[in-house]
């Protein structure tokens, strides 16, 4: 152990420049993991909560499609949240329809999308625009 401890200093006490740069290149790699870490993770859930909106529009637009009496606004609730559609004349030959869906932990996303008068439950996710 006391071999050790003359690497890294000498009689005097001074801390020889090698180690001092080795140790600060050490720390600035664990900072930098750390650092990198900390994205990932934060990058992940705002991945997972999009995927979770987006399947909750998809299972509100599902239900539409298959609803034989359409009711506006219509709520559906799931565990992860709850979608909230409301349709709309847009012109006479046009119908808009506004898709909200909310996740428990408060996260929203909304879709506004345009449909030919009468068929609000012939759509297709694809095509329509995104609302912020």
């Amino acid at each position: 152990m006391k071999k050790l401890f003359i690497l890294l200093n000498d009689d005097r006490g001074f801390i020889f420049p090698w180690f001092l740069i080795a140790s600060l290149i050490m720390i600035m790699i664990t900072v930098s993991i750390s650092h990198q870490y900390k994205n990932e993770i934060i990058s992940t859930a705002s991945n997972t909560s999009q995927a979770q909106l987006q399947n909750l529009l998809n299972y509100g637009q599902t239900m539409m499609k298959e609803t034989s009496e359409f009711t506006d606004p219509v709520l559906y609730k799931l565990p992860s949240g709850s979608v909230i559609i409301t349709c709309h004349p847009f012109s006479e030959e046009m119908d808009e329809c506004l898709m909200e869906a909310e996740l428990n932990n408060g996260k929203n996303m909304s879709i506004k999308k345009q449909y030919p008068a009468g068929m609000v439950r012939n759509t297709v996710l694809n095509s329509m625009k995104f609302v912020r």
